[in-house]
């Protein structure tokens, strides 16, 4: 490609994909780099899906109020973004072809996603553009650590399936020079940001003055309007700026990380998910606001929060390595899994309806607020899968359907870790009573009272597992007897087991 500063007009496009801000985006800034801030945004939005009963509106809701937030910052900064309703192989070939006759950018830069679709799209647009002659270029960004950079050192061509030897190597690869110093380039961007220093300038192409730009425009405005008659639920805050403030704000409780994760009646978690799902903040950014990484010690909370990080570069690699897991168990023993599947007790389920104070608080809590606690999650998923013998998929589904931070990787890992035909899952004999997980985790209530109001006037001794008086007309009877389906649950996995040999 010929020098940039010997072509004043040459310009680059950066296709945003889950990479949604200005601050440490690494193919933004080697874009910006190559073309002296003649950059202009690209996002893709794949709305095939929008008038279906399952279509995802809480997280598309906030991923466009997101795209709206960093659209304003790149204009404030003499650039802009481009929105196309269509997928990226569709929207490239509009826009090039909308782009005859005016000058072509010279490349286009964007920061590689693992999912398997993903990988195809990225496939298909560097085909697309090297055939037009446009310079393809992708950098990391959404994990610290890519997949193929960790293997077993027994043997080079394996990957791993097991979080602790996966974090093991993770943490060598964590302190090398080069991760270390792009941890470090995260936080002096921080602090530039903290000190309101400007980060670097961009200046849009002519392009911003093409009546196609305002038309772009007036879609992404067309297009949260429409989602916004379909939400009900109260969204946080989005985009980088909103990130950040929430960074500042879980400092306060980190120190406490460890001890309060698991009460889903008090803000003991970070609420980064939504934020790191689009992009709008990363793990390099978490570690380097909180200096993560020491050697601190194993029970520590700072410790304990890591290792949620490395979890979530652990599933991504599960997807990268083993695509499969997207449609069918990881475990190939469990694949012929002969589930109940009743749709009357998935229906009641998904309701919180199950008469079971704990599950129905959680699934509750995800109808009305599109966010679930981690560890009632868990203990929904279990009920699901181990007392209503359910296919874990519908759950899956069902997540990504409500939850704002639907994040395919995470959400198939989690599912799989709790139905137990997972990589390194609970093991499937272990099935959680809900009684007691809502004993020991909710010990007051407080979470229960909050989303199953019928309950308000037990105490806490009676509000786990409340009998039928207690209860009123209001509220249900249990679905099911966990103590009954234990067994049955039990035998299913047996029995799946004996069938794969």
């Amino acid at each position: 490609m010929e020098k940039p500063n010997s072509l004043k007009d040459a310009y680059g496009l950066h296709w945003f994909c889950r990479d949604l801000r200005i601050l440490g985006n690494a193919g933004l800034e080697w874009n910006h780099r190559e073309f002296h801030g003649r950059v202009l945004g690209i996002y893709c939005w794949q709305n095939a899906e929008s008038s279906s009963e399952g279509y995802p509106a809480n997280q598309n809701l906030f991923l466009l109020e997101t795209l709206a937030a960093l659209k304003s910052e790149l204009e404030q900064r003499g650039s802009g973004l481009l929105f196309f309703e269509a997928s990226p192989s569709d929207a490239f070939k509009q826009l090039l072809q909308k782009l005859e006759g005016r000058r072509l950018p010279a490349a286009i830069s964007w920061n590689r996603c693992y999912e398997p679709s993903a990988l195809r799209d990225e496939e298909a647009i560097r085909e697309l553009l090297t055939a037009r002659g446009i310079v393809p270029h992708s950098e990391r960004d959404q994990l610290l650590i890519e997949p193929h950079e960790i293997f077993k050192e027994s043997n080079k061509r394996q990957p791993y399936q097991v979080y602790t030897p996966f974090r093991k190597q993770w943490m060598k690869a964590f302190q090398t020079g080069d991760v270390t110093e792009r941890v470090a380039r995260q936080k002096k961007a921080l602090r530039r940001r903290a000190s309101a220093q400007a980060d670097f300038g961009l200046t849009g192409p002519e392009l911003l003055t093409a009546p196609f730009y305002e038309a772009s425009s007036q879609r992404l405005a067309n297009a949260i309007e429409k989602l916004r008659a379909r939400v009900s639920i109260t969204l946080p805050s989005a985009g980088h700026k909103s990130a950040l403030l929430q960074v500042k704000a879980f400092a306060k409780s980190l120190d406490a990380y460890h001890e309060q994760r698991d009460i889903p009646s008090i803000g003991g978690t970070s609420r980064f998910s939504a934020y790191l799902n689009n992009g709008s903040l990363t793990i390099d950014q978490v570690i380097a606001s909180y200096d993560l990484g020491a050697a601190e010690e194993a029970d520590s909370a700072r410790h304990k929060f890591f290792g949620e990080l490395i979890w979530r570069e652990f599933y991504y690699y599960i997807l990268s390595r083993f695509p499969y897991v997207e449609l069918e168990s990881f475990n190939s023993r469990y694949r012929s899994m002969r589930w109940d599947n009743r749709e009357d007790w998935f229906t009641r389920w998904k309701e919180g309806q199950t008469g079971y104070p704990i599950v129905d608080a959680g699934m509750r809590e995800l109808l009305e607020t599109g966010w679930m606690h981690n560890r009632v999650r868990m203990i929904v998923a279990s009920f699901l899968c181990k007392d209503l013998l359910i296919d874990w998929r519908w759950g899956e589904k069902h997540f990504l359907e409500h939850l704002i931070d639907g994040d395919p990787a995470l959400n198939n890992g989690g599912w799989q870790w709790a139905a137990s035909t997972g990589c390194d899952p609970q093991p499937y004999f272990r099935i959680f009573n809900p009684e007691l997980q809502s004993q020991k985790f909710d010990p007051e209530g407080l979470y229960i009272k909050r989303f199953v109001p019928e309950l308000m006037h037990l105490s806490p001794k009676r509000i786990h597992a409340p009998d039928k008086k207690e209860r009123g007309s209001r509220y249900p009877l249990p679905l099911v007897d966990h103590a009954a389906q234990k067994p049955k649950a039990l035998a299913l996995y047996k029995s799946s087991g004996t069938l794969a040999k």
